[in-house]
C-alpha cells in the first residue's frame, strides 16, 4: 500500500472522489473551488462536527494500532476539544442547533461506534492511495490518477467508511455512491482483490444510532464508474463549468 510521502511526492495531475461529486453537482461551483480557490464564507455544522467526531475515533483506532487503546473518556474529551475549535470558525448553525445539544449527542455517537468497531483490530488507519486510472473498452489510461484515503482496512479485504448524518441511509443510496466506487476500484487495483466496503453510519438524531451497511461493486458498475471520471476529466480539462443552480 502507498504511502503519505508518495501523494505529496505525486507529479501529474491527480482527481479525488470528492472532486468528482463536486463537478457533477454543479461544474461552475468545483471551478469556484478547486481553480479559482475561492473561501467560503462559513463552514456547514454538519461539516464541522463530522470533522470533530471523525478525528477523535481516527486517535482512538491509531492508539489500538499501537497496541495502546485509548480509553473511552479520551476519545470523548477530544472530541469535546476539537469541537470548541471549529465552534470558534465561522460555523453556520441551523435554527434549533444547539452546541451543547450536539456536544452530547457526539459523545454518545463516539461511544456507539467504539462499541461497534472494538472487535475488529485495524490493519490500517487514514491510509492514502493514488493509482491509475484504466477506462475499459480500449479506452486507454486517462491522464490523471485517482486519489483518496481509506478510513478503516480490515482483515479479509474489508474497508470501513465512517458517516456522520441527521438521518439514515439506505442500501440503495450506498450501493450507488461514487467515493465507495472510487475506493473499490482503488482497492482492487492495489490489491488485485475485490474488498467488502462496510459503510458505518453515525446518526446524530434525538436518539444518536450507529447503522452499518454493506456493499461491494460488480464489474459492470466499475466501468460505468472509470467512464464516468473520464467524461468528467474531459469537462474539467475543457474548461466546462457551466452553471447548475440547485438547493446546494
Amino acid at each position: 500500500m502507498p504511502v503519505l510521502a508518495d501523494l505529496k511526492e505525486a507529479s501529474g495531475p491527480t482527481i479525488s472522489a470528492s472532486q468528482i461529486t463536486s463537478y457533477l453537482l454543479c461544474p461552475l461551483k468545483y471551478r469556484f473551488h478547486y481553480i479559482d480557490k475561492i473561501p467560503r464564507p462559513w463552514k456547514s455544522v454538519a461539516l464541522a462536527f463530522g470533522s470533530a467526531v471523525h478525528s477523535a475515533l481516527e486517535a482512538w483506532q491509531l492508539s489500538r494500532l499501537a497496541g495502546d487503546e485509548m480509553p473511552e473518556e479520551e476519545a470523548c474529551r477530544m472530541f469535546l476539544a476539537d469541537w470548541e475549535a471549529e465552534l470558534s470558525g465561522d460555523v453556520l448553525l441551523k435554527d434549533g442547533e444547539e452546541p451543547a445539544v450536539l456536544a452530547e449527542r457526539g459523545q454518545s455517537l463516539i461511544k456507539l461506534a467504539m462499541d461497534a468497531l472494538r472487535p475488529d483490530k485495524p490493519e490500517a488507519v487514514e491510509l492514502p492511495f493514488l493509482v491509475d486510472l484504466f477506462v475499459p473498452d480500449n479506452g486507454g489510461v486517462l491522464p490523471v490518477k485517482l486519489r483518496g484515503v481509506f478510513d478503516l482496512l480490515l482483515a479479509g479485504d474489508r474497508i470501513v467508511e465512517m458517516k456522520t448524518a441527521a438521518k439514515r441511509y439506505d442500501q440503495t443510496t450506498v450501493d450507488r455512491n461514487l467515493q465507495l466506487s472510487a475506493y473499490h476500484y482503488a482497492y482492487t487495483e492495489l490489491t488485485g482483490r475485490a474488498p467488502e466496503i462496510h459503510v458505518v453510519t453515525l446518526l446524530k438524531t434525538k436518539t444518536p444510532k450507529v447503522e452499518t451497511f454493506k456493499t461491494t461493486r460488480s464489474t459492470a458498475h466499475t466501468a460505468w464508474f472509470l467512464h464516468l471520471v473520464r467524461e468528467v476529466h474531459a469537462g474539467i480539462t475543457n474548461n466546462l463549468f457551466f452553471p447548475n443552480p440547485s438547493w446546494l
